[in-house]
């Protein structure tokens, strides 16, 4: 028995619904999901001498592969790996070429063998009982073992034309994406959360920025209205020390429905086809029908260079990767603090100190996003209604009135709510002290001015305006830090600020 093999080249220039035999390198394998039937599908990418040459087929053909059952489907060991198929139909789909096949349907079946040259001949993985091999298919498979030991890690990566950083994630479009898996969250009712983590710093919105209403997706319309803005959940990660210190934890969301396999917390991870939202100013990516995931089997890249980034970042104290450069940039602060010699830290480092509940200073730099009250007039009180005695004691102004408010402030890892209080509130204010802003219109005008302006009303900076913070942390029962924890601004002023636009 002999087959007649084609290379993919000619697969990709054959008539549609032909069926055809062929060998090729695998660089990329999905995890199997489910289809709209009762199906299970997985992608593959595959490669073969004669595609490098055809700039259309340079990142490979794609193989949709069909079965009843998750096993049947093929697992790839590692990227590289060598695939026989036969009776694979071609098929094309937005105007590329695409190779179908269902296992034990009218013929198809597939072969998987290791790619490295010392492998044996056998294959690892068969998709029927019987398989025919013989001398001439020893030497199609030692032909392209040769091929593969001649690729570098770049050319089995596959497709690279939607891939993105974190930091280059923009809403309402597709993206493909390699990431670490920091977290997951399966306490929501509906919704099922993975924390991503790439080492870079996704773009700020302001908190009104919304664009779920521009979404019109079937299926993911239900899901909607369940979205909010979600947290890292520090407090239940079995071991908080190894969280990075720096970097965007962006929130994946994955309808609890879904059937699709989980990839281990911790691992490196090619997502494709995720979707972006923003969702009260937090990006989000979620995970649709056509979305999937591989393992990402490239031994150290790109983690290295993920690593090495990140490690690069720590030592030159980049921690807010939006923000302009305290050193050469202080001047676009908003704000600026009296210990500028401290180093800064990130809001996740800020509560990664949370379980040895001590008091500390930090260094931050921040956006505002949110304020409560939400009125000017309302953020003094005369200090007797707080408990506290007069001007004499120091914490009340000369007027007798104390500011008392909560800043909402975030940086690319965290959300904080601080204390603004007393001497502290009039240094950051400057020349607006406390006083009973209900009989002086004028200055709560002032005070609303300087706060939109800290929100961002104005500002054509991609990423917005940002304050440099020092924040105390204190704790009202030490036995319980993480539902105790307090943070309160101190030793940090305004700057002149612009002209509103």
């Amino acid at each position: 028995m002999t087959y007649d093999y084609v290379m993919l080249s000619a697969a990709a220039e054959a008539t549609r619904n032909t069926f055809l035999c062929l060998w090729a390198v695998v660089s990329e394998c999905s995890v199997p999901r489910p289809t709209r039937g009762t199906d299970l599908v997985c992608n593959l990418t595959l490669i073969d001498p004669s595609t490098p040459d055809r700039p259309e087929l340079a990142a490979g053909i794609e193989l949709m592969c069909f079965a009843p059952h998750a096993e049947q489907l093929p697992h790839l060991r590692r990227a590289g790996d060598i695939i026989r198929l036969h009776r694979v139909k071609v098929d094309r789909y937005n105007d590329r070429p695409q190779l179908v096949g269902k296992v034990g349907f009218r013929g198809f079946a597939f072969c998987l063998f290791d790619g490295a040259s010392a492998g044996v001949a056998q294959p690892y993985q068969v998709s029927s009982a019987h398989y025919f091999f013989d001398e001439r298919e020893q030497g199609l498979l030692e032909a392209l073992r040769h091929y593969m030991a001649t690729l570098n890690r770049q050319q089995l990566g596959g497709n690279t034309t939607y891939l993105r950083r974190i930091k280059d994630i923009r809403p309402m479009q597709f993206f493909d994406a390699v990431c670490r898996v920091l977290a997951a969250d399966d306490s929501h009712a509906s919704l099922r959360l993975l924390y991503l983590w790439d080492g870079s710093d996704a773009l700020p919105f302001p908190k009104a920025y919304d664009t779920r209403q521009e979404e019109d997706a079937s299926e993911v319309q239900q899901q909607l209205p369940l979205l909010r803005p979600f947290a890292l959940p520090l407090e239940d990660l079995p071991d908080f020390r190894e969280v990075p210190l720096l970097g965007t934890a962006l929130p994946l969301v994955l309808p609890k429905s879904s059937r699709v396999e989980q990839p281990a917390v911790g691992s490196w991870v090619k997502f494709r086809n995720l979707g972006a939202r923003v969702v009260s100013g937090q990006l989000q990516a979620f995970f649709f029908r056509n979305s999937r995931w591989a393992p990402w089997q490239h031994e150290m890249q790109p983690q290295q260079q993920f690593m090495d980034e990140y490690r690069e970042r720590l030592g030159a104290n980049h921690t807010a990767g939006w923000a302009p450069d305290p050193r050469a940039g202080a001047t676009e602060l908003l704000t600026l603090c009296s210990h500028r010699e401290r180093p800064c830290s990130t809001l996740r480092q800020v509560l990664l100190d949370t379980p040895a509940a001590r008091p500390r200073c930090y260094r931050v730099l921040v956006r505002l996003v949110d304020h409560q009250p939400q009125d000017p007039t309302a953020m003094c009180h005369p200090a007797s209604e707080c408990g506290l005695p007069g001007p004499s004691n120091g914490i009340a102004g000369s007027s007798g009135w104390v500011y008392t408010l909560k800043l909402v402030v975030e940086d690319a890892t965290a959300t904080l709510d601080l204390i603004l209080f007393g001497p502290d509130a009039d240094c950051f204010f400057k020349d607006l002290p406390a006083r009973d802003l209900r009989d002086e219109a004028s200055a709560a005008a002032a005070l609303r001015q300087r706060l939109q302006q800290l929100l961002g009303q104005g500002c054509q900076r991609d990423g917005g305006p940002w304050m440099e913070l020092s924040i105390k942390s204190y704790y009202t029962d030490s036995t319980r830090p993480w539902q105790t924890r307090q943070y309160r601004v101190h030793d940090s002023s305004l700057q002149q600020l612009p002209a509103p636009a």
